[in-house]
């Protein structure tokens, strides 16, 4: 204890350290559970790629159409509009993100890959 404390003074220190952390992390779990509350059921990004630093193409389903966008840090534009029969969507399921199938698909498609006979 510090010269001219009480053990009264620390221990409201101690709830107050305590009351914090507790106050922290009901606010982290509400916005993490706000942000999962605002999915759209209209719109879907179908696939992102980062082309360079601070710039990207996507694609985005809405409203039954597919459009690719560009998207830089002061502007988004939009490139094309496709055809939704001609863009393939990969539904994202547990199973089409399991650790085997994954490995797998880079094993084939790699040099790693030696088929056995």
């Amino acid at each position: 204890m510090l010269k001219g404390e009480t053990a009264f003074d620390t221990v409201m220190y101690l709830a107050f350290f305590i009351l914090v952390i507790c106050l922290t992390r009901f606010t982290v779990i509400r916005l993490a559970r706000t942000n999962r509350m605002h999915k759209s059921a209209n719109m879907h990004v179908i696939e992102r790629t980062d082309i360079d630093k601070g710039k990207s193409v996507v694609l985005l389903k809405a409203g039954g159409h597919v459009y690719l966008l560009g998207f830089t840090e002061n502007d988004i534009t939009l490139i094309d509009t496709l055809d939704p029969e001609n863009v393939a969507v990969e539904q994202s399921s547990p199973e089409n993100h399991s650790f085997e199938k994954m490995l797998g698909k880079f094993l084939k498609g790699g040099v790693m890959y030696k088929k056995n006979k």
